[in-house]
């Protein structure tokens, strides 16, 4: 029987950022001659190969390298854009994909990035040990030059999502040179910015690059992220100027809107592209039966969530993927809806009419809304204990499936077999793969 790993509890996220009178030489961003943003993961490794989470290295690591593809806004739904490659094409067979390079794109060092770079580069992803960005290529049999600016995929398999997993962190193109070298502290990239300081742990300083092939897209001389894993100091942090912008939640956006109205920052929103999300490990205790499984789903009442704890900003879904891409449906009779009777019900005949115990991860900013599905679950016997963790302490815990459960979120993609693909069908996700997956 196919099993459910993942459930959706809450939903479409809005995501936030507030932005103060930025310091340096002007009063807005564009104008300033420095910017200091506040992040919710602390910086790590400068690596694009060998870090834990892309999604949460992604704003330090951006800065630092180019990628064939980029990832931008178009009509309101992210797309994939060229970027150091100008265009690309698949074989009528779809099992090979060919990107034709730039000519004015070069490495921090001045060595120019040809294709011989792209590959060198994606050998590095493909086989450097312990490479965080293996499992995502998995489509990938080879990587070769044709010419100085042509780079030629060869797939195993038709692959429409490879240009929009090129497009993230774990697609960024390394200095040939340094191929073969740590880059947790010394990147070696072509991207608009390079790394004058980084403390582990707490923040990372970036000094523009004068010569970018693409300067009108960077303009801010210098660029500090601060990593700020507490909702409410973050806030604090920019009220009190020590940073100019920072990332706030839903739970917060009351607070962002009162600043905003205030005259002295800016709120800005953009789509809503992610989930907050119950990871389940299918193949623990009473998580293997599917009943189970959709009892915790009718238990949620995602309205009140939304109303109570979301301020109104995440619209409840029970799908994966978000309106305006392809396999989003109408979710009207559509999807799970708040139900506990039948929730009662599919745990008796499940066998645990008395009621059941999940062990749970969350983390800081998540506990909040831990606290309202708890009460939720409890309401049908459902007790889950939940224990909070910092991301950088839950992420292998879950991997390593000593829980049950993992509540986090869940990010949307522009290519809707991608998002379907990580989620339910990826090893890294805990539970049994569905019938005829390996």
């Amino acid at each position: 029987m196919a099993s459910s790993r993942v459930i959706k509890i809450g939903a479409l996220a809005v995501a936030t950022l507030v932005v103060g009178a930025c310091g340096g030489s002007g009063g807005t961003a564009g104008q300033s001659d420095s910017l200091t943003v506040a992040w919710f993961i602390p910086p790590s490794s400068m690596d694009p190969h060998m870090n834990p989470s892309a999604a949460g290295a992604h704003p330090y690591i951006d800065l630092l390298y180019d990628r064939l593809t980029a990832i931008e806004p178009v009509d309101g739904i992210p797309t994939v854009v060229p970027s150091v490659a100008e265009s690309w094409d698949y074989s009528s067979d779809g099992r090979t994909l060919t990107f034709s390079l730039r000519r004015d794109v070069k490495f921090h060092d001045g060595t120019p990035l040809d294709a011989k770079a792209v590959v060198a580069s994606m050998d590095r992803a493909l086989h450097r040990p312990q490479s965080s960005a293996q499992d995502k290529f998995t489509m990938v049999e080879g990587v070769s030059a044709p010419d100085d600016y042509t780079v030629r995929f060869t797939l195993d398999e038709p692959s429409t999502d490879l240009p929009f997993i090129l497009a993230t962190t774990l697609g960024s193109i390394v200095d040939p040179k340094a191929v073969g070298d740590d880059l947790s502290a010394h990147p070696a990239g072509s991207g608009p910015y390079e790394l004058t300081a980084l403390t582990v742990g707490d923040k990372a300083t970036f000094t523009r690059v004068d010569d970018y092939w693409n300067p009108n897209t960077y303009v801010i001389p210098k660029v500090e992220i601060r990593g700020i894993v507490d909702d409410n100091a973050r806030m604090n942090a920019l009220r009190s100027g020590q940073i100019d912008a920072a990332l706030s939640r839903m739970s917060q956006y009351r607070d962002a809107t009162a600043m905003a109205d205030s005259g002295d920052f800016t709120l800005s929103t953009s789509g809503r592209t992610s989930w907050y999300t119950i990871y389940l490990n299918s193949d623990r205790g009473p998580l293997r039966d599917p009943r189970v499984r959709q009892a915790l789903n009718y238990a949620i009442d995602r309205d009140a969530l939304n109303d109570s704890l979301m301020n109104g900003q995440c619209a409840p879904t029970s799908q994966p993927l978000q309106e305006g891409v392809d396999g989003h449906v109408s979710e009207d009779g559509f999807g799970y809806r708040h139900d506990p009777d039948k929730a009662r019900a599919l745990l008796a005949e499940a066998g645990y009419a008395d009621g059941l115990e999940i062990k749970a991860l969350t983390t800081g900013a998540h506990a909040q809304l831990s606290v309202g599905i708890q009460a939720q679950l409890q309401a049908v016997g459902v007790k889950m204990d939940f224990e909070n963790s910092d991301f950088g302490e839950a992420l292998p815990r879950w991997e390593s499936g000593e829980v049950d459960a993992w509540q986090y979120s869940m990010a949307g993609n522009p290519e809707p077999g991608f998002t379907l693909r990580d989620r339910y069908l990826d090893r890294s996700q805990q539970g049994r793969l569905p019938d005829g997956f390996a």
